[in-house]
């Protein structure tokens, strides 16, 4: 009894289900007791029969006025308005059978789903895992068939408002004026222009969902942060739309608009204006209080993106494009530090900027590798955090002695060894990037020859870099830059020092070479040619370093998470201490056997310069977690660690730098 029960269930359930879900969609002209479920047991689901005879019966009728209007539009004898409007009517029924297609498709689907649910077993979640996916993959095709056919009928609309503008202009025309026969044109190229521009990047993507792409249900949402499920009026003159419109997916990840479908008409993202404004102007306040403590301004822009970011205000919503804006921060930095170098400077520190950055990040790859076993965790990731951790950073020591020699006079002996060891730093940077997806899918049995193939090929790419920045700097920028300094004004000679730094920029990025390692070589390519001003270029640069300075440092504090900081206080700072007492010790006892005698006396202050953790291990972390290297756990400790050491940096730089005065004092006096 129970089986035979069962079976019916198999049998009726499914129709009468589907029937409620399918006739729901389309609720038209239905009886009053429709939704009434006892309506279809009583009628042993007739009623569903008879809809799909209807269904047929439509479809042959709609086949014949499509044959009719087909024929239309191939008549020749007729007016060129009579067939357009033929082609319309075809492109509507096109429409019409393709919805009523669709709805019968829902409502088969809704059997057939019905009936796996039934078959399978209640009690094994793979099971309901499976059915739900299906469901979830046939839906989002529905949605997108649904979009694709709701942007068609936008089109028909288009095509027939059309049709009755070129009728009444016809008339008009007809009667004589030559003014809208001039328009007729005008209107033409319109529309040539914008058939022209338009990508179809939608029907594109979609058709490409067997490859790469995957369709993902989403969420519109309007310049104020509102959401809109339905489908807007895009009309371009509505003042209500002039912003752009954002998405939100369903794993919350939020896009904005970056190209338009009509790109004649301008947007512009306000968000991002009103983000940049707001960084701008609590920048200044906290870079203020910064400078009246005695603290470092960058720490105020830092201070900005934490109370601004997703940890505090949580104001910040381009967060995306002010990390990218930021990012040309770092390549500002990094070109005026090449700018304060020159061949002959590299030569004489080479030696300790090689070494001395080799066999820093060897010795805390050993000693992180080691670490690693006691606490059974996998090689590739110890060698990883170790090697994030070994990296210091150039933009913060930049700004150290950069305010350092605002308030003294000449610089330092030991500054050109320092920047040397961490622009060094930076050029491994590079190498870590490309080979993070082999440290990734580490293997035993290929590992060996991948790492050696990988190293050989950034290495060619380092040399052929290097080659190219002697070449332009002894044959292209010798006669270049001293061509425009004479005959151009300031404006010229700016954008053509901006265009060589992104030049260089590009090259290493094209070889896959770090982007920061390019704009310092342009720097020095520039610093190598003793007829250019270094002082006047660094004049032109210097404001639109610190602009774009102030933007970078506040996107890494969009990055620090006090809360994690304050639920893990105590590990965070055990582990930031013994990593920041483990780099400076590390430093101090190498650069005693590497740096010559009269400045070994430096070796404290090189050695706190490079305690900290670089803000790039923010990159590498990001990295390593999107590539399944690191968990979150891992992650978010890094990101913390990195942060209190780079909290923590100015105290031990100013400590060693007093007490380096404090010596050379008492060396005066001896």
């Amino acid at each position: 009894m129970v089986v035979a029960g069962r079976k019916m269930m198999r049998i009726w359930m499914p129709c009468f289900i589907s029937i409620f879900i399918g006739f729901t969609i389309v609720n038209s002209q239905l009886p009053e007791n429709y939704h009434n479920f006892d309506y279809w047991t009583a009628n042993n689901c007739l009623h569903f029969r008879k809809l799909f005879d209807y269904k047929l019966k439509v479809m042959q009728r709609c086949k014949l006025l499509q044959d009719s209007y087909e024929a239309r539009a191939n008549d020749e004898k007729l007016d060129e308005f009579s067939v357009r409007e033929a082609k319309i009517q075809l492109k509507i029924l096109d429409l019409f059978a393709s919805e009523l297609n669709g709805t019968q498709n829902l409502l088969l689907f809704a059997l057939n789903g019905m009936d796996n649910f039934i078959i399978a077993d209640f009690r094994d979640l793979k099971d309901l895992q499976k059915n739900s996916k299906d469901q979830l993959l046939f839906l989002k095709d529905a949605v997108v068939k649904k979009e694709q056919e709701f942007n068609s009928m936008d089109e028909i609309e288009k095509l027939r408002d059309d049709l009755q503008t070129a009728i009444i202009k016809d008339n008009l025309t007809s009667n004589g004026n030559l003014f809208q026969s001039l328009m007729d044109h005008v209107i033409g190229s319109a529309d040539k222009l914008e058939d022209s521009l338009k990508e179809n990047a939608f029907e594109n993507a979609v058709a490409d969902t067997k490859g790469n792409n995957k369709i993902e249900a989403v969420v519109k949402i309007n310049e104020g942060g509102s959401s809109n499920v339905a489908v807007n009026n895009t009309n371009p003159n509505n003042a209500d739309d002039s912003g752009v419109p954002g998405l939100i997916d369903s794993q919350s990840n939020r896009y904005i608009l970056s190209k338009g479908k009509d790109t004649t008409v301008p947007h512009e993202d306000r968000q991002l204006i009103r983000d940049l404004v707001e960084v701008f102007l609590l920048s200044f306040v906290f870079s203020t209080i910064c400078y009246f403590v005695g603290l470092p301004t960058m720490f105020g822009y830092i201070v900005t993106g934490v109370v601004l970011g997703p940890s505090g205000c949580n104001r910040l919503m381009s967060l995306v494009q002010i990390e990218t804006i930021g990012e040309f921060g770092v390549f500002f930095i990094l070109f005026s530090v090449g700018l304060e170098f020159s061949p002959k400077t590299i030569r004489d520190v080479w030696k300790v900027s090689v070494v001395g950055s080799g066999v820093m990040m060897v010795l805390m790859i050993v000693v992180g590798i080691c670490l690693g076993l006691i606490v059974t965790m996998p090689a590739q990731q110890s060698s990883f955090i170790a090697t994030c951790l070994s990296l210091s950073s150039t933009p913060l020591i930049v700004k150290f002695i950069e305010a350092k020699a605002a308030t003294s006079a000449g610089r330092d002996k030991y500054e050109r060894p320092l920047l040397g060891i961490l622009i060094m730093q930076d050029v491994y940077l590079g190498l870590i990037i490309a080979m993070l997806p082999v440290i990734a899918t580490y293997s035993e049995a290929t590992s060996a020859a991948v790492y050696a193939l990988i190293a050989l090929k950034e290495l060619g790419a380092l040399v052929a870099v290097l080659v190219l920045t002697v070449v332009c700097g002894k044959l292209v920028f010798r006669f270049l830059l001293p061509f425009f300094k004479r005959f151009a004004d300031s404006e010229v000679n700016l954008l053509l020092t901006v265009a060589l730094l992104f030049a260089f920029l590009m090259i290493t990025y094209l070889l896959n070479i770090s982007m920061e390692l390019g704009c310092f070589l342009a720097g020095v390519a520039i610093s190598a040619q003793s007829a250019v001003g270094v002082d006047e270029i660094q004049k032109y640069v210097h404001p639109i370093k610190d602009y774009l300075s102030c933007i970078f440092f506040a996107s890494i504090g969009l990055h620090i998470f006090p809360k994690f900081l304050f639920y893990e206080v105590f590990i965070v700072v055990v582990l930031t201490m013994m990593v920041v007492a483990f780099k400076f010790l590390s430093g101090v006892i190498l650069l005693h056997f590497l740096l010559p005698q009269e400045l070994r006396s430096s070796k404290y202050v090189m050695s706190a310069g490079l305690a900290q953790v670089s803000e790039f291990a923010f990159v590498l972390g990001s990295r390593a977690r999107r590539l399944g290297l690191i968990s979150r756990e891992i992650y978010l400790l890094i990101l913390s660690l990195t942060t209190l050491s780079l909290l923590l940096a100015p105290l031990l730089w100013r400590i060693a730098v007093w007490h380096l005065k404090r010596r050379q004092r008492n060396a005066a006096h001896d």
